[in-house]
């Protein structure tokens, strides 16, 4: 949906305003960045230490209204708003981690690191490679729209189950899925 932003912004609105395109595609970022950390947020609230996690990202949060402010003072332009609001995600889902690691000892930064965003990256970075080339090689239309949501979901299921999956978590999801079908049948 990132890539065809502008083309669904124009199906929806007569006239798309300035910016919109790229506001819409910073929240997406904004809501990817946030969605990868949720589980350390889960992790800190079952230890029952929520004091000190949430002093320093209600902190971080209230920063980001200044920050942007300054940005704009300093003649940046209508979307730096948005990238400071990425940047500060990263930067809470930063803290997130690290006071993980302080209350749970046997958390692994580095693990979850690599585990967790540096496998999503890299699944991301391949999804997008097929849908874009639909995008750039088709003229805009619903079929190209359709395609390359097509595309990047297939995209998405293969380099999930290829890279962020091991073989015993495909063997369970397997059984499942074919659980589910067995009592439909």
């Amino acid at each position: 949906l990132m890539i065809e932003c502008e083309y669904v912004m124009g199906l929806w609105l007569i006239e798309v305003p300035d910016y919109a395109v790229i506001f819409c595609q910073l929240s997406f970022l904004y809501n990817l960045v946030s969605v990868m950390y949720q589980p350390c947020i889960h992790c800190i609230h079952a230890v029952g230490r929520m004091k000190l996690i949430s002093f320093v990202s209600g902190t971080l949060f209230y920063l980001m209204i200044p920050v942007a402010y300054l940005f704009l003072r300093l003649g940046y332009g209508p979307e730096s708003p948005y990238v400071v609001n990425v940047f500060f995600m990263i930067l809470i889902n930063a803290t997130y981690i690290g006071i993980l690691h302080l209350h749970l000892k046997t958390f692994s930064i580095s693990r979850y690191f690599y585990k967790v965003t540096v496998v999503c990256i890299f699944i991301s970075m391949l999804t997008v490679v097929l849908p874009l080339c639909i995008h750039f090689l088709m003229a805009p239309s619903i079929l190209r729209l359709i395609m390359v949501v097509m595309t990047s979901v297939i995209s998405l299921v293969i380099s999930t189950w290829y890279i962020a999956l091991n073989v015993n978590q495909r063997k369970m999801l397997l059984a499942k899925g074919l659980q589910k079908i067995k009592n439909k049948i």
